[in-house]
C-alpha cells in the first residue's frame, strides 16, 4: 500500500466536501464491505481490509475517517490484536460493539494473540453489544471478564462450541453468579448456548428476550445455588417485560411430588415461547407460566416418556389454550412414523405487532399460527392421542384442512377414524390430503356422518379437494375414486378436484372430468372434450 497523498491537494474540489459527508459515505461502505477473509480460484484465504482501505487513499479521507468515532465502534477481532486495540482507541468514548468469533472468525495465530478477556474488562463500561463464540477452553478464560458492571450493555450473546469439554464429565462452563454485578440496566437481550448457570444470576429487570439452550449430552453438574422449577419461575417472574423466551434443555428435572408446590407466575408481554426438555418440567412450566392468549408456542418433548397423569395435565393445558382462542380457521395435521403434529391458525394477527422477529411462526398472509409436535409415538398410539388433541379444538368453524399422511406409509385410516377426528368439520370448504392409502377417506366422504347431530357425508360443505402423492394405479384405487366421485356427486357435489404428484391412467382422468366441474392436474386445468364421443387427450403425461 503506497504512501498517503500530501495535503497540497486541498484545492481539489472533492476535498472541499465536509468531513461529515465523507463519514456518511464511509458508513455505507462499512456496511457493504466489512473486513473479511476471501478466497479466489482455489487460492489460500487472505485477509481483506474492506472499507478500511479508504483511510489509505489520501490524507483528507484519512482525517475524515479518523474524526468520526462512530466509524470505529464495531470492533473487529479477525484483524488481530493491534487492529482491535486501534479500533477501541479510535472510537474514543462512543458505545462500542464486540463481535468476537474465536471458532470460525479468526486464524489460529490471531486467536492465540488476542487477549479478549482483558479487552472486555477494560471496555465493559462502554460496550453496547457483546457477542462471543468460542470453544470451551477459550470461553473459560473469558468468563471472568463478565463480572464487572455493564451500564450501557443492551445485547449479550454467548455461544460455547463444545468441541473440547472443560472437564472429563462433560460439564459446560459455569457463568458467574454475579454476572455483570447484576448491574446491566439497559440489557434487553440475553442468549447463552451450552452453559451452566444459577437462575438468579440471569435476572435483569429490562430483559425483553431471553434464549437459553443446552444439548442433551451436556451434564448440568452442581451449581452454587439449588436449582428446581420454582427457582426458574422465581427468576422469570422478576422479568415481566419478556417478549421472547426460549428454554431448550435447561429446565431442571422435576418430580411428581413437586407438582403441588410450584406456584404460578405471569409474563403479560410474552409473544413467543419455545420450550423443550424434560417432559414433566415442560408441562409444569406451561401450566404455571400464565401468558396472553396471543402467545406463540413451540413445544418439543418426548410425550411417550411421561406418565398418564402428566399427559392429562398437558392435555388440560392444551385444551385451555385452544378454548381461549377464536375457532380455528386453518388446520394442518401431520402424521409420521414416530410423531404427529398439529398446526392451526386461529385468529388475525394483532395490529401492534411491529417486530417480525418476535413472532415464532407466521403464515404466508401474516397471521400467527400455533405449531405443536408430539415425538416418540408408535403408529398405533398416534391416532388415539391425535384424536384427543383435535377434540380440544373448535373445528365447527374450520374452513381449510390439510391432512398429511405421506410420511407414514403404513398409516391407513378407515372411514370411522376419519369421522371420529374430523366429523365436526361441517364448514370445511377446502380439503387437501396427502396419503398412500386414501380408501378410508373415500368411504367416509360417501357415507353418513356417524357423529351425533350431524347429517350427510363427511365434509359436506367441501368445494375443493386436493389429492397429493397418491398412486391411483395401485390397489385398484382409480376405480375406487371413480365410484366414490359418482356417489359423492349425488350426496354433496363439489366444484374442484386438484391432483399433485399423483399417477393415474389417462382414461381415468377423462372419466373423472365427467364427474367434477373443474379438474386440475399438476396445476393445469383439464378441459372438457368438445362432445362426449370425441377423443380426449390430457394436456400432459399422467403416467
Amino acid at each position: 500500500m503506497g504512501p498517503l497523498l500530501p495535503s497540497r491537494d486541498s484545492v481539489v474540489k472533492a476535498n472541499r466536501i465536509p468531513s461529515e459527508i465523507y463519514a456518511q459515505i464511509f458508513s455505507h461502505l462499512q456496511e457493504s464491505d466489512p473486513p473479511s477473509f476471501i478466497q479466489e480460484y482455489g487460492d489460500p484465504e487472505k485477509l481483506h481490509l474492506g472499507w478500511l482501505y479508504v483511510t489509505h487513499v489520501c490524507q483528507h479521507w484519512r482525517s475524515a475517517a479518523l474524526a468520526q468515532s462512530r466509524l470505529w465502534t464495531d470492533v473487529p477481532f479477525l484483524l488481530g490484536s493491534a487492529w482491535t486495540k486501534e479500533f477501541i482507541r479510535r472510537s474514543r468514548t462512543a458505545p462500542i460493539s464486540f463481535n468476537c468469533d474465536l471458532y470460525n472468525g479468526v486464524t489460529e495465530a490471531t486467536r492465540a494473540s488476542l487477549n479478549v478477556a482483558g479487552m472486555i474488562t477494560q471496555s465493559l463500561s462502554r460496550i453496547q453489544k457483546l457477542r462471543i463464540v468460542a470453544r470451551t477452553d477459550d470461553i473459560a478464560s473469558i468468563i471472568p471478564s463478565f463480572r464487572g458492571a455493564a451500564p450501557i450493555l443492551e445485547k449479550f450473546a454467548l455461544e460455547n462450541v463444545a468441541t473440547i469439554q472443560i472437564d472429563h464429565f462433560g460439564r459446560p462452563p459455569l457463568l458467574p453468579v454475579d454476572l455483570f454485578r447484576q448491574s446491566a440496566p439497559r440489557l434487553r437481550s440475553l442468549e447463552a448456548l451450552r452453559f451452566n448457570f444459577a437462575w438468579s444470576s440471569l435476572v435483569f429487570d429490562n430483559l425483553v428476550e431471553l434464549r437459553l439452550s443446552r444439548a442433551e449430552s451436556d451434564n448440568v453438574g452442581l451449581t452454587p445455588q439449588p436449582q428446581n422449577l420454582q427457582h426458574v419461575l422465581n427468576a422469570l417472574s422478576k422479568m415481566p417485560l419478556l417478549e421472547v423466551l426460549v428454554l431448550r434443555g435447561v429446565l431442571p428435572v422435576t418430580d411428581l411430588s413437586e407438582v403441588e408446590n410450584v406456584a404460578s407466575i405471569s409474563l403479560p408481554n410474552l409473544r413467543s415461547f419455545e420450550l423443550s426438555g424434560d417432559g414433566l418440567s415442560c408441562i409444569l412450566a406451561l401450566l404455571r407460566i400464565n401468558t396472553p392468549p396471543t402467545t406463540n408456542y413451540t413445544v418439543h418433548f418426548k410425550y411417550v416418556l411421561i406418565n398418564r397423569y402428566s399427559r392429562e395435565l398437558f392435555l388440560s393445558w392444551f385444551t385451555s389454550r385452544a378454548r381461549a382462542l377464536l375457532p380455528a380457521r386453518t388446520l394442518t395435521v401431520g402424521v409420521w412414523e414416530t410423531n404427529f403434529s398439529i398446526t392451526w391458525e386461529p385468529f388475525t394477527a394483532p395490529q401492534d405487532t411491529e417486530d417480525p422477529d418476535l413472532i415464532t411462526h407466521v403464515s404466508e398472509d401474516g397471521r400467527p399460527f400455533f405449531d405443536i409436535q408430539f415425538h416418540g409415538f408408535a403408529q398405533a398410539h398416534s391416532y388415539i392421542e391425535l384424536e384427543s388433541f383435535c377434540n380440544a379444538l373448535a373445528l365447527e368453524k374450520l374452513e381449510t384442512l390439510t391432512v398429511n399422511l405421506d410420511d407414514a406409509p403404513q398409516v391407513s385410516w378407515n372411514a370411522q377414524r376419519w369421522s371420529a377426528i374430523f366429523g365436526r368439520c361441517e364448514n370445511v370448504h377446502c380439503l387437501e390430503v396427502l396419503s398412500s392409502y386414501p380408501a378410508g377417506l373415500f368411504q367416509a366422504l360417501t357415507t353418513e356422518n356417524p357423529i351425533e347431530g350431524r347429517s350427510g357425508p363427511l365434509f359436506a360443505s367441501m368445494q375443493l379437494l386436493g389429492l397429493e402423492s397418491i398412486d391411483f394405479e395401485q390397489n385398484n384405487l382409480s376405480e375406487s375414486l371413480l365410484a366414490w366421485l359418482t356417489l359423492r356427486k349425488e350426496l354433496a357435489a363439489f366444484q374442484c378436484l386438484e391432483f399433485t404428484d399423483c399417477t393415474a391412467p389417462k382414461d381415468v382422468i377423462r372419466r373423472i372430468r365427467d364427474q367434477v366441474r373443474q379438474v386440475y392436474w399438476e396445476g393445469d386445468r383439464i378441459e372438457p372434450p368438445p362432445n362426449k364421443t370425441a377423443g380426449f387427450e390430457a394436456p400432459m403425461s399422467v403416467d
